[in-house]
């Protein structure tokens, strides 16, 4: 099988950021064990960065295969940088893989009709029966888990046995795909495969058919020490469900915690920036891991909730093994964290099949309730919207079809990758149900922002907990009734921000509304962008921009006209010294303000 002349195979893993191109580095490490792809092969430098599209189709022209690694951040550019590749070079064979490739798509060749091959399923075994019958009779229509534009031979069930790859950190892949200089990279850390959980929500477990495979303890040591001397100081562990075996974790934890101790020692910065994945699992497993990996983790730590409504999580096929819901639960959480000096977060999604909007509100007011959450560790709430990916059973006809599941194809800013290509990366948000409309959709998300505007910004956190404690109000009738404030208490800063918001979700930033994907919104202050699809952007960089900003007799000022307003519709008074108390809390970074605001302004 050994040609004369190498042929020349590209390969592209497009990301935000210096990312390792570890699933190429993975597959090429695998490939290069055979000795004929090996003495057959050039294996270029691996497309990453986004800047440089327009040379990665130039350099091109010459090849003999592009290999492409697709995910739903980099799906549009991988298929611009295909379909010019083929114009220029039209002998090329263009091979797509990865979780981004349609399991079930019977016109995906009359789509994209430049790309030869997609592959279905784990990619070394199928990519190493490509490169045999390309290397001989060019006949693929036998290779299990490939599609063409003439046949489609099924998903591959047939799993490699991972003890038989070599890292592509230690064998020198990496270095050889992407060079040597590899500080101010963002590494990849894959301890095991596979997901015993099927989510309907997620690709994951459909994809890894719930089996879980893991590499070895040398090896994740090893990789870990490459790190350490490559000086790379934040990277991923992209584990399905980070801390799933507890002893194993602790172990690696452990390993961490000694690198780190010995480049202590010798005057170096630690390895600090880990991010990972924290899903399906008990929150006892993970709090010795925590510990241990507290000087290490860069990230709070995620609580995945994802709904607290056992109808939803009988739809998504879900059990939280967090019971937000039992006393004292999250108190363990929270005591945790600030052991180890770390703070959490709760993650939700909204938009799930079987929500709907009173249950949604209930739910959010049953952790409001919690002192922890807001506060001591658990600071924050993080809510997503339902993405329909592609091989997710979100996405299924007969799922779809079950419980009338409408979405609308929105753009995400945050992944876009080429301004210069107009490109831009698109994911799918289900925004109405059988048990929510459109209209329901957006309240949901108006109400999100409400408690991340008022009560996790630490807004009215005291304030409704107080009220509550001393059964004045009931913590779910104030929320409730801050939109009654939001519309009629006018000339503040809480009424102007809430306004912004509202409009945002209503009708974007033209006034056309949804229909019209009107992607960017633009404030008349400040000229933040935010994304349509990313909820997080209207609190992050517009609200909280902006509550920064203000004046500390602004800030108080809402908050003596948030309290009249209370008072006078629940008529009762508060004591004084509460008042200032609370007036005198939440002040901005260097302010010397002090005084009895009632006093004056009353």
């Amino acid at each position: 099988m050994v040609m004369e002349k190498k042929i020349n195979i590209y390969t592209s893993q497009f990301a935000n950021g210096d990312y390792i191109p570890y699933t190429i580095g993975v597959l090429v490490s695998y490939l290069t064990q055979f000795d004929y792809i090996k003495k057959s092969c050039n294996f270029h430098k691996t497309f990453v960065n986004k800047k440089l599209l327009e040379d990665n189709i130039n350099q091109c022209k010459n090849a003999d295969i592009l290999l492409c690694s697709c995910y739903v951040w980099n799906w549009n550019i991988s298929k611009l940088l295909a379909e010019e590749v083929k114009k220029i070079n039209p002998k090329c064979l263009i091979v797509f893989g990865g979780p981004q490739i349609p399991n079930n798509d019977n016109i995906f060749f009359e789509k994209h009709e430049y790309i030869d091959i997609i592959v279905h399923g784990e990619g070394e075994i199928i990519l190493k029966n490509i490169f045999d019958h390309f290397f001989t009779d060019k006949d693929y229509s036998k290779i299990k888990g490939i599609q063409t534009k003439n046949f489609k031979n099924g998903l591959s069930l047939e799993k490699i046995n991972i003890e038989n790859l070599s890292s592509p950190y230690i064998d020198g892949t990496i270095e050889r795909l992407v060079g040597s200089d590899l500080k101010n990279s963002i590494g990849m850390l894959e301890t095991l495969r596979g997901c015993p959980f099927l989510c309907t929500f997620c690709d994951w477990g459909s994809l890894t058919y719930t089996k879980m495979r893991k590499f070895s303890i040398k090896r994740v040591k090893d990789e870990l020490k490459f790190f350490s001397d490559k000086e790379i100081s934040s990277f991923y562990i992209a584990d399905s469900n980070f801390g799933i075996f507890k002893e194993r974790y602790i172990e690696i934890a452990k390993i961490l915690k000694n690198i780190n101790e010995k480049r202590f020692k010798e005057g170096k910065e630690s390895i600090k920036a880990i991010i990972t994945g924290w899903a399906k699992i008990p929150f006892y497993k993970l709090v010795d891991i925590v510990y241990l990996m507290k000087d290490s983790l860069g990230q709070a730590v995620g609580i995945s909730i994802q709904s607290m409504s056992d109808n939803v999580l009988k739809a998504i096929k879900r059990k939280n093994m967090v019971d937000v819901k039992k006393e004292g639960e999250l108190d363990i959480i929270s005591n945790t964290l600030k052991k180890s000096n770390k703070k959490g977060f709760i993650e939700i999604i909204i938009g799930l099949p079987e929500e709907n909007l009173s249950e949604f509100k209930s739910n959010f007011q049953n952790l409001l309730i919690d002192k922890n959450v807001g506060s001591n560790g658990i600071y924050d709430i993080r809510a997503y919207g339902a993405q329909q990916l592609v091989n997710a059973e979100l996405n299924d006809p007969e799922y779809v079809k079950k419980y009338k599941i409408k979405t609308l194809e929105i753009q995400q800013k945050s992944i876009s990758i080429n301004n210069r290509f107009k490109i831009s990366e698109n994911e799918r948000l289900v925004v109405s149900s059988s048990s929510f409309n459109k209209k329901e959709f957006k309240e949901m998300i108006l109400y999100y922002w409400i408690i991340k505007f008022m009560h996790l910004s630490g807004l009215t956190f005291d304030l409704s907990h107080f009220l509550n404690d001393n059964n004045i109000i009931e913590i779910w009738k104030f929320y409730d009734d801050i939109n009654d404030f939001c519309e009629k208490i006018k000339n503040n800063f809480i009424h102007k921000e809430y306004h912004l918001a509202k409009e945002f979700i209503n009708v974007g930033s033209s006034g056309g509304g949804w229909e019209d994907c009107d992607y960017v919104y633009e404030t008349k202050d400040n000229k933040n962008e935010w994304t349509f699809a990313d909820f997080s952007e209207i609190i992050t960089k517009g609200t909280y921009d902006r509550l920064n900003k203000i004046k500390q007799q602004e800030m108080v000022i809402g908050k003596i006209k948030l309290i009249k307003f209370y008072e006078k519709k629940y008529n009762f008074k508060l004591d004084i010294k509460f008042k200032n108390k609370y007036l005198n809390k939440m002040q901005l970074e260097g302010s010397d303000f002090s005084g009895d605001w009632f006093a004056h302004n009353g």
